[in-house]
């Protein structure tokens, strides 16, 4: 027992000196080190924000982002208009099914609490509190996972319109010809194919 309580405390002073070692950052001797982390979290916090609205630009972003305000926007501003009812219908259907077993959720937990308050002896004839409980909880899972399903739903419409713009403005030659790769700017040499699309 003595042997085990020595390796696990050698185990774990190993394992955090090494976690330790390889989250240290090495500062300059002009830097501080409160103001080099202070300027490099708001940087980063800074880049992300603006990386992720990145995403908006051009009409491909365009496009994404009217179908993620309105559903099917992206498909009318990409001139799909066939496919603009299609994701508003699954849109609605998906919100339909969420909202039908929210209802359902929220009728089996108000009888539920009539049962255990004795304001009713009953449920269709069910008078068993697990029973009913686990058909409460049951109809809480389907709500939860409908309304997830209906952000997926949504996000794949979005996607959809991303990419539909993607390909519109793919380029499509008619020169299909294979060209040997040319040395590159360090002088060396490779070969290689070039493909055209």
């Amino acid at each position: 027992m003595n042997t085990l309580n020595h390796k696990s405390a050698l185990l774990f002073c190993l394992v955090f000196f090494i976690v330790n070692g390889y989250g240290q950052k090495e500062i300059s001797p002009n830097e501080s080190s409160r103001d080099s982390i202070d300027v490099n979290t708001k940087s980063e916090a800074q880049d992300s924000i603006v990386g992720f609205f990145s995403i908006f630009k051009g009409k491909p972003g365009k496009a994404a982002l009217y179908s993620l305000i309105i559903p099917g926007g992206g498909q009318v501003y990409n001139k799909r208009y066939w496919k603009a009812p299609l994701a508003v219908l699954a849109d609605g259907a998906a919100v339909g099914v969420a909202l039908y077993w929210t209802n359902q959720y929220n009728s089996l937990d108000q009888d539920y609490r009539d049962l255990k308050n004795g304001l009713i002896t009953d449920i269709n004839g069910i008078t068993d509190e697990l029973t009913i409980e686990r058909g409460r909880d049951r109809r809480r899972q389907y709500r939860d996972y409908s309304w997830f399903a209906v952000g997926l739903v949504h996000l794949v419409t979005v996607i959809e319109a991303f990419v539909d713009r993607h390909l519109m403005e793919f380029d499509i030659s008619d020169d299909l010809s294979i060209q040997a790769m040319p040395p590159d700017t360090f002088g060396n040499q490779y070969i290689g194919l070039v493909y055209q699309f």
